[in-house]
């Protein structure tokens, strides 16, 4: 309800295109970039064509969500998707990474235990092909959440 009051009073009214800019460096899914020691791109269609999360491996282990979502009255679906069902894949997707901090466009970080609530929020709440990729791990075997791999070299 909040996201549709929001939607009303400042997108809908807002001009229809947005003038292009230069692209200098074309940044794909899965590239590591020479930032913070190497942080990962993670393209997340839905709120956008082209949008980016980025995972920083660490001791917490950190996802930049950019607008995929958003903290403002708890953690929810972003106000405006272009394509809502690539949204809903998309925080699926990001639902099976191993991270513990979660930082958004719009709300408050989540300082402890993000992924689990991801996990709880976006997975299994729509209709879903592939079935719980978490619960699809544990019945294999595996680690409980995604785990990236580190570039070869440092960066």
């Amino acid at each position: 309800m909040v996201n549709r009051l929001i939607y009303r009073m400042f997108i809908a009214k807002a001009p229809g295109s947005i003038t292009p800019c230069r692209i200098d460096h074309l940044v794909e899914d899965g590239d590591w970039l020479p930032i913070a020691g190497g942080i990962q791109a993670v393209h997340v269609p839905g709120h956008s064509e082209g949008q980016l999360a980025y995972f920083l491996p660490g001791a917490r282990n950190v996802l930049f969500a950019a607008d995929t979502c958003d903290n403002l009255f708890g953690l929810g679906y972003s106000t405006f998707y272009e394509d809502y069902e690539a949204g809903v894949h998309s925080l699926e997707k990001l639902s099976t990474y191993d991270f513990d901090v979660a930082c958004f466009g719009h709300g408050k970080s989540i300082l402890r235990g993000a992924g689990e609530k991801f996990g709880r929020k976006f997975i299994g709440h729509h209709h879903h092909h592939g079935g719980h990729p978490r619960r699809a791990a544990k019945a294999a075997g595996e680690e409980k959440g995604r785990r990236v791999h580190e570039p070869e070299e440092r960066i």
